[in-house]
């Protein structure tokens, strides 16, 4: 398999995973620890109970909001060494309320490769999660 297609591999087991009830099955994709941000700032965090707690509270968020799948929809890959690769992940959302209607954003990765598969490093959200929900409504 290409390096593009375990990319995209991992970004679907990711995306399966986030959608499960289980944090710790989501934890694994993670680092032991890594750096999250996004337009309203950034922080570091420990792959911990206390990460668990925080992947908890997201998975309820976004329950809680009606979303019903995540999908990939595109992934770029800028290879940076052995040990890391940047990937853009352009991801696709659906909601109750929005019914088929797919609500993209994007959101880069740096991943350390670990074997033969990755581990989220640091990420940075593109957009306002919270804001674009607001603004379709789903808030």
């Amino acid at each position: 398999m290409t390096r593009q297609g375990e990319l995209v591999a991992f970004f679907e087991r990711y995306a399966a995973t986030s959608m499960g009830a289980v944090p710790q099955d989501l934890a694994a994709c993670y680092d032991t620890s890594f750096l999250a941000a996004g337009p309203q700032g950034g922080a570091a965090f420990q792959n911990d109970e206390a990460f668990l707690g925080w992947l908890q509270q997201v998975h309820d968020f976004n329950e809680g909001a009606g979303m019903t799948a995540l999908e990939v929809v595109a992934v770029g890959e800028t290879p940076i060494s052995n040990e890391y690769v940047l990937a853009s992940v352009r991801w696709g959302a659906r909601f109750r309320v929005t019914g088929d209607e797919v609500i993209e954003f994007e959101i880069s990765y740096l991943l350390r490769v670990d074997g033969d598969s990755f581990k989220v490093a640091a990420y940075v959200s593109h957009e306002d999660q919270e804001a674009v929900m607001r603004e379709r409504g789903l808030l």
